[in-house]
């Protein structure tokens, strides 16, 4: 009778664990999903459709943290069907953090063209690589951030 009592509160500490997992992996994926709509929303859209968007985009800066998934505490979505929701959600979170980090980017090149173009004039700044560089870059996460 012991043994089966221990072996019911081990398995429903096992399920506890396994639910606030879950919760946070959820908390996670809202979080990193709010953040990218609004980027899209209230920095890309603006410019969606503008020719020179590369060169008319400011340099902003991501000033949120965002939760990251705790990828071992979700291991137990491994059992069953839950393998391919797993592979799916830490897919999800690589594109996040593709596109956070393809915007950091670009915003560092940005500024850098900023600079140039401030201290040595227009012909200078803007030399045909750099704008390449920049009109690969934006079109690079204009894409990415579709939603």
């Amino acid at each position: 009778m012991a043994f089966l009592f221990q072996r019911r509160h081990t398995e429903q500490k096992e399920r506890e664990a396994n639910l606030a997992a879950a919760k946070a992996a959820q908390f996670a994926i809202v979080v990193q999903y709010r953040g990218a709509k609004n980027i899209k929303e209230q920095v890309l859209d603006p410019k969606r459709n503008d020719p020179d968007r590369h060169l008319t985009l400011p340099p902003f800066t991501v000033h949120a943290k965002f939760s990251s998934l705790n990828i071992p505490s979700l291991t137990f979505m491994l059992k069953g069907d839950g393998a391919q929701l797993l592979n799916e959600i830490m897919l999800a979170e690589h594109q996040f953090d593709t596109l956070i980090g393809a915007l950091e980017e670009r915003n560092v090149r940005h500024e850098a063209m900023q600079r140039r173009v401030s201290e040595h004039g227009a012909e200078v700044g803007l030399d045909r690589a750099t704008v390449i560089i920049l009109k690969d870059m934006t079109i690079r996460f204009m894409g990415s951030a579709t939603m």
